[in-house]
């Protein structure tokens, strides 16, 4: 999965032209993703579900992560999923549904859990 993750990086570098905080912070929100995925067991980013995204984000959650950060997250992991899709590294292209929410409760610092 780490191969993914690194072929992402390179895309936002050379063809979306990100700034280097940016791609600095994608690279380390995405390391942390691949890092809990793999923990979790997830053997291909095919096997990736809601409930998986869902518990890693409340995770950021527990552990005192500010809203920003969890949104940052939450874009990375948007942005990641769409390159992979569009790339047809995957074939589902279910998490935007979820991501979009996610995004909504964390840009409206809403603390209410997400439950799908």
């Amino acid at each position: 999965m780490i191969r993914y993750a690194d072929n992402f990086i390179e895309y936002l570098i050379n063809v979306k032209k990100t700034s280097g905080n940016t791609v600095a912070a994608y690279r380390r929100d995405i390391g942390k993703l691949i890092h809990y995925l793999e923990n979790y067991g997830v053997e291909s980013l095919e096997h990736v579900s809601f409930t998986i995204l869902n518990s890693y984000v409340m995770g950021l959650e527990r552990m005192g992560n500010a809203t920003a950060s969890i949104s940052r997250n939450v874009s990375a992991m948007k942005s990641f999923f769409s390159y992979l899709f569009y790339e047809k590294i995957i074939k589902r292209f279910i998490y935007p549904c979820f991501l979009h929410i996610c995004m909504i409760k964390y840009k409206c610092n809403n603390k209410m859990r997400l439950f799908l």
